[in-house]
């Protein structure tokens, strides 16, 4: 349940100034910090991860987001589920490639 999933940060001014959690601002070797990322699954069988960010919030706006922009593209493809999972640093930066098949992924 993703009220039970910790949320490093806690939102939008909860812990002094706001800054952008986007993955281009995480430090390189700073690789153990965890977060929120949307998993989309395909037909295929395939996968894809986007969005990670260390705030719930941000990353429940942007699966909302994805999922309307699906709904009125007249792509013919589509995701079949939209998932938000817990994910660190390293582990999105290795499987965020395109459409990828393996299994030990998250989900």
């Amino acid at each position: 349940m993703l009220s039970e999933l910790p949320n490093p940060e806690g939102g939008p001014g909860a812990h002094g100034p706001v800054h952008n959690p986007d993955i281009r601002n995480i430090h390189p070797l700073q690789t153990d910090r965890l977060g929120f990322c949307i998993r989309l699954d395909w037909r295929d069988g395939t996968h894809e991860f986007t969005g990670w960010s260390t705030w719930l919030w941000l990353t429940r706006w942007r699966q909302a987001s994805l999922e309307r922009f699906w709904l009125r593209c007249p792509h013919p493809e589509r995701p079949t589920r939209y998932l938000i999972v817990v994910m660190g640093v390293a582990d999105y930066r290795v499987h965020r490639r395109y459409r990828c098949r393996a299994p030990i992924c998250p989900a």
